[in-house]
């Protein structure tokens, strides 16, 4: 598995080579052909603990390019070379059904994000769980103090929609917006600003703070609408079946107790998933 940090300055070049590669091999071995995954930042991570079993078991060769979902949009927009698209809401993938670039009947939800506060101090302080600050003396402390905040791009980035949401919801968006908040190009970027300590507090997806072994204060469902992310295979791959394949791996029962385990909210009911491998 091989991944690029897809950035709009270099695709060009890359969809040239791409495309000649795709025709000097043609479309009679697929099981040789690299899949280009578009893949949203906040699910690079769990995708990349997915992908080598879906390798191995496939046989087929898996290529990501890493991005907030708005830049990846704007990227398949302009004729970049993507196979299937995992994205990190349901609007952008939709839009590209309508616009007759992605295909209708491959637009599948694979999991839905939840985000939490989270500070790179609390680890240095040696909290835990158990002594973190509530999540109401924390927006107390936010409210009373000059915090600088980082999040998430919200026009580019599903989770930073989240994040502003929560800030709304909160009555702190108007004390935070003008000159204390950072915001990341995507949800990768706003927690790594977090974890340097270049701000003090940020909202992060809580995918990431399993990941790292990290504990954050979780913002509940109800302070922003649900992070529901989807994949769609864009109409002009050349792997269609290789995609579905993807597509299908990501929703079964096996993949999405992992995703779960890792900071999401499944698409199938978890409590449908445990002890039922034998079905």
């Amino acid at each position: 598995m091989m991944k690029v940090n897809f950035c709009s300055a270099t695709w060009f070049c890359f969809a040239l080579l791409t495309s000649q590669a795709i025709l000097a091999k043609g479309s009679s071995a697929p099981l040789e052909k690299k899949l280009n995954i578009a893949v949203t930042a906040n699910f690079a991570p769990t995708l990349k603990k997915l992908l080598p079993k879906f390798e191995q078991q496939s046989g087929i060769n898996t290529q990501l390019f890493i991005g907030s979902t708005g830049n990846l949009f704007q990227q398949i927009h302009h004729g970049a070379p993507f196979d299937i698209f995992i994205a990190a809401d349901k609007i952008r993938p939709s839009r590209l059904v309508a616009a007759g670039l992605a295909l209708e009947n491959s637009l599948k939800t694979y999991a839905f994000g939840t985000i939490s506060f989270w500070s790179s101090s609390w680890q240095s302080d040696n909290k835990t769980k158990n002594n973190l600050p509530t999540f109401q003396s924390l927006l107390q402390e936010i409210q009373a103090n000059s915090l600088r905040m980082a999040i998430a791009n919200p026009a580019i980035a599903p989770y930073g929609v989240a994040a502003k949401q929560t800030l709304e919801t909160t009555e702190l968006w108007p004390k935070i917006s003008s000159k204390r908040l950072i915001m990341g190009s995507n949800i990768n970027q706003t927690f790594q600003q977090v974890r340097s300590g270049a701000v003090a507090l940020g909202i992060v997806a809580d995918s990431q703070l399993i990941l790292n072994n990290l504990s954050g204060i979780k913002i509940p469902n109800q302070y922003y609408q649900p992070i529901e992310q989807q994949l769609v295979i864009l109409s002009g791959s050349k792997n269609i079946l290789p995609s579905q394949s993807l597509s299908d791996y990501l929703l079964s029962r096996e993949s999405q107790q992992i995703i779960a385990r890792l900071g999401y909210q499944p698409v199938i009911p978890f409590i449908s998933l445990k002890g039922r491998d034998n079905d």
